[in-house]
């Protein structure tokens, strides 16, 4: 893993070279696709979220994947980032009291975090991938 400092980006976009694009693609062949570690259906086996907690630590990395999410959850979806190694994309079609439960069971993620990102559930549109 590389975090990417902002000249080192500016050199490979001078260059022409799509380094988000890169690593997205480099994500998605790590994976084979999308391969979330947990997740939480209802009833009706409808996915009400899914969770990243991959071997190699950057599961949180893993919702900037918006094409596979947006698959999963046609009907859209929420991201919460309690950890650094940590992502869960959650149902947009979720209920109220459901949502209730996950931001309890994301606040205390966070406060039991070894590399604390985000208390709280957000839109997706919170994420971007730019230079540090």
């Amino acid at each position: 893993m590389l975090y990417v400092q902002p000249p080192l980006a500016e050199s490979w976009e001078e260059a022409g070279i799509d380094w988000r694009e890169a690593a997205l693609a480099e994500m998605r062949r790590a994976d084979e696709g999308l391969l979330w570690t947990h997740e939480k259906r209802d009833e009706t086996n409808r996915l009400i979220w899914i969770g990243f907690m991959n071997a190699d630590g950057l599961g949180s990395s893993r919702l900037l994947l918006k094409d596979e999410l947006e698959r999963q959850f046609p009907e859209g979806y929420y991201v919460a980032l309690p950890d650094r190694s940590c992502g869960i994309a959650i149902s947009r079609n979720t209920a109220w009291d459901g949502l209730g439960e996950l931001r309890t069971m994301v606040a205390d993620m966070y406060r039991d975090a070894t590399i604390p990102m985000c208390p709280d559930i957000r839109d997706p549109e919170v994420l971007s991938l730019r230079a540090a």
